[in-house]
Order: structure tokens, then C-alpha cells, then sequence
């Protein structure tokens, strides 16, 4: 099934991201969550990873978490990566959304623990500070780092092409729905709600100049990543093929 192929890619990319981005400096330590909140994004497949782990667990009552969230203001996105990523490489000014929104401790959060650390989505295993959230009131990334974050959150939404972006928590919820999630894992057309948005394929890389060669070089690493004895590069090709 191309869902388990989608998977074994998305497996891929966190493996070779946590081992890269430990080349970068982080005060980020256990317990600290200040970032931990409402406010995550992501794609079906990493939630359709998350809800797969946590029935192999035997923790799906952890989604009874996410009850009675959906009808609170938190952050909702108006554009994708990767339909941002095309508006700016035609220089056409991307919409923005409404920065007035709720934030609140995200709900898999316990105790400054992480219920789902080992599946958290890209967009949580991404976030670094190079100095405490709680002295700056703010998030500083190496510059480089965020370029090669948005070059995995693009590569993340065109693995998952007939897929859904938006808020962690409304994508979640989308898929507790039995229904939902059998016609995502058949890779069939699913009617979404209107809180979440189609995914797109990369119109082309933001890349500045300056971080050519980093990306250049990590792609290069990542394309010659083995699954199970065959070149990422290979099987994303496969995955394309099948579309």
C-alpha cells in the first residue's frame, strides 16, 4: 500500500533530521515545553503516524485529549508550505491569517513531557532556541537550520500529495473518524473540512543564496538515505510513480 511507502519515507527524513540537527546548538533540554503548545501544524501522514502509533500502544484514549478543542479560537493556517513557497518564488504576496489566536499548553503534554515524543510531528521536532523561551519570551534559530526546516517541511507535505495541512489537533480529530481514516489509508479522495487545506506538490525550494551549498549537501545525504537497502531517492520516485 502506498501509505506504509509514505511512512517508511516520513520515518526516513525524522531519523536523518534528529541526527543532523544535532550538529546545532539548542538550550532545549527534557522538561522544557514552553514551545510545547495548541499552535502545531502538520500533515495527515504525520498524524495518520501519530494515530498509528498510538493504537500500537494501546493508547488511543490519549486523543480523548484533543476533546472539545476543535471549538476553540488556536491557530489555524490560510496557506501550506509549499503553496507559500510558490507564491514567493512568483513574488506574489502570500495571504496571512489572523495572528489573534488562542495558545494553551498543547494537549499531549504531561507533567513537561511529551505523551507522543517519539512520533511528535516535523514541526515540533524542528523547533530549537539557541536561548531559553522563558528568559527571551521568543524562539532564536541558526538561520541555516530554519532554511533546512522549511526544506523538509516542503519535501514532508509532497510525500503526502493527496493529503491534509492544518492545525495538529483539527487533523487528529479528522482522522479518529473511522471513515476519514480508511479512505486516507486506501489513498482515497477525502472531502475535508474547511479548517484544513489540500497539500502541494514543491514548486521549487526557498533557498538563499548564502545556504545553497548546506542544502545542496543535506539533500545529497538524504537522497543516498538507505530503506531497507534502496536509495530514499528511489523510493520517493516510486511513490511519485504511483500517482
Amino acid at each position: 500500500m502506498l501509505i506504509d511507502l509514505k511512512l517508511k519515507l516520513l520515518e526516513a527524513i525524522y531519523k536523518f533530521y534528529d541526527e543532523y540537527a544535532k550538529g546545532y546548538f539548542s538550550v532545549c533540554v527534557p522538561g522544557c515545553c514552553k514551545c510545547c503548545t495548541t499552535s502545531v501544524l502538520a500533515t495527515t501522514l504525520e498524524c495518520f503516524y501519530i494515530i498509528s502509533y498510538l493504537r500500537s500502544q494501546g493508547k488511543l484514549s490519549l486523543i480523548k485529549r484533543l476533546s472539545g478543542l476543535s471549538e476553540k479560537g488556536y491557530l489555524r493556517p490560510t496557506i501550506t508550505t509549499n503553496e507559500r513557497a510558490y507564491k514567493c518564488l512568483n513574488r506574489i504576496v502570500p495571504e496571512e491569517g489572523d495572528d489573534n489566536y488562542l495558545v494553551e499548553p498543547c494537549p499531549f503534554l504531561h507533567e513537561g513531557r511529551c505523551l507522543i515524543y517519539q512520533v511528535r510531528p516535523f514541526g515540533c521536532r524542528s523547533f530549537f532556541s539557541e536561548v531559553r523561551c522563558e528568559d527571551s519570551l521568543e524562539a532564536i534559530i541558526n538561520p541555516k537550520l530554519l532554511t533546512i526546516n522549511i526544506l523538509f517541511l516542503q519535501i514532508i507535505e509532497d510525500i503526502d500529495i493527496k493529503g491534509l495541512f492544518g492545525n495538529m489537533i483539527d487533523i487528529i480529530l479528522f482522522l479518529s473518524n473511522s471513515k476519514n481514516l480508511e479512505h486516507y489509508r486506501q489513498s482515497e479522495g477525502i472531502s475535508p473540512p474547511s479548517i484544513l487545506l489540500p497539500n502541494r506538490p514543491i514548486p521549487g525550494f526557498l533557498i538563499p543564496p548564502n545556504h545553497r551549498q548546506e542544502v545542496n549537501m543535506v539533500l545529497n545525504r538524504l537522497y543516498h538515505t538507505k530503506i531497507n537497502g534502496v536509495d530514499f531517492k528511489t523510493k520517493l520516485m516510486e511513490l511519485k510513480q504511483a500517482f
